[in-house]
């Protein structure tokens, strides 16, 4: 007969969730343009998606990691919450109530042993962005940034991994930039 396992029982429970969504259509992009010529209808859209979205799939997993005794949440920012561009300003503006919406779940969850962090990426050479971004915009971002290189997806998805894990188990209520340096912020 083969000796009881000590470990918990892995199967069947939650411990981390990586909430990677963003509204980044090249429509509603396009109608994303500054404060003064605000289109409600974009901001409502971002904000539905980037926070209320992920705010939901929180609230959904929060009983699942609750009851695993802890766990793991990772929310995709962007490097536009802290860049002052004139366009883009809704998505911008969803992603620092995204750092928002992390720092207080962090807070409120800590002391059931949940960790809520989020990643602000730089641009990431994804497919879409490698086809469909001009080749003049790719040159202007890789001279804003301290590495010689623009970032491949596998960067991110090592962040994302590491903060789920258990060696990043004294991070709670962070927004990490994995930008390349451009925003190289204390």
């Amino acid at each position: 007969m083969p000796a009881a396992s000590t470990e918990p029982a892995r199967e069947g429970r939650l411990d981390g969730v990586a909430n990677v969504a963003a509204a980044v259509s090249p429509e509603l992009s396009a109608r994303d343009q500054g404060v003064d010529t605000m289109d409600p209808e974009v901001w409502a859209e971002m904000m539905r998606i980037n926070v209320i979205g992920t705010g939901l799939v929180i609230r959904e997993s929060l009983p699942a990691l609750v009851a695993a005794g802890g766990g793991s949440i990772v929310n995709v920012s962007s490097l536009a919450a802290w860049q002052r561009e004139e366009w883009l300003t809704a998505y911008a503006s969803s992603k620092i109530a995204l750092h928002a919406l992390t720092r207080h779940t962090a807070h409120t969850w800590g002391k059931k042993n949940i960790r809520v962090n989020a990643v602000a990426p730089g641009v990431v050479l994804t497919e879409n962005v490698r086809t469909g971004m001009p080749p003049e915009i790719l040159q202007t971002l890789l001279e804003k940034t301290a590495l010689p290189h623009l970032a491949e997806p596998e960067y991110l998805a090592s962040m994302i991994v590491f903060l789920l894990s258990a060696e990043a188990g004294w991070i709670t209520g962070q927004i990490l930039s994995v930008d390349g340096g451009v925003t190289m912020h204390e």
